[in-house]
């Protein structure tokens, strides 16, 4: 209820809020994904979704949403029960070449990246810590690219459909931020754009994932 009530009151005042200061700068709408636990009233709301093999229930409501960065409110509320898995998310999106979708690794699943290339809609998201893939290719790094990043590579992941699995090309970006005083791999679909511009949309994005 809470959902539908105000994704209707974004539809009527959502161009108030828009700035489309990032969109004029890489001519594609970008927009961050993330979920958010609710936990008032967990007890009650154990009888919400579905019953987990070792019989026990995680109380609360899973907040999911998609936000414009030109923008200040989301762009889209989703409500699920808390046990939802958040890549669950990524199968509800609208798929075109003129979006690019930002997200933690929490949402890695190969069968959407596979559809996001197959549609020529772009990713971007960091690689998870046990990943397997085989790098294809080094790309050089040219001196006019920020030196923050560190490698840039073109990789092949396997992706599991029914019994069968197929290659997936991608390309990954190792960045160092000098701000967060951390190493990002990021993981992408994008392979025209610089690296460093992936660096810093992915970074300035994914700090509201960062704690």
């Amino acid at each position: 209820m809470f959902g539908e009530i105000y994704n209707k009151l974004l539809k009527q005042y959502g161009h108030y809020i828009s700035d489309s200061r990032i969109k004029d700068v890489i001519n594609k709408q970008v927009e961050i994904i993330d979920s958010s636990t609710i936990s008032l009233f967990k007890d009650i709301l154990k009888c919400v979704g579905r019953n987990p093999e070792n019989g026990k229930k995680k109380g609360g409501i899973k907040l999911h949403a998609t936000i414009n960065v030109d923008e200040t409110a989301p762009k889209m509320v989703w409500l699920t029960s808390a046990a939802t898995h958040d890549h669950v998310l990524l199968s509800r999106l609208k798929h075109n070449a003129n979006t690019i979708y930002v997200f933690d690794k929490g949402y890695n699943d190969y069968k959407a990246f596979d559809k996001f290339s197959q549609t020529d809609t772009g990713f971007v998201t960091r690689i998870k810590d046990n990943a397997a893939y085989k790098t294809l290719n080094d790309c050089k790094i040219e001196e006019h690219i920020h030196s923050g990043v560190e490698k840039d590579e073109i990789i092949e992941v396997q992706v599991k459909q029914d019994n069968n699995t197929t290659p997936l090309r991608l390309r990954k970006v190792q960045f160092y931020d000098r701000t967060l005083k951390r190493r990002f791999e990021f993981l992408t679909n994008l392979f025209e754009m610089r690296a460093d511009l992936i660096a810093a949309l992915s970074t300035d994005a994914l700090k509201i994932f960062v704690k």
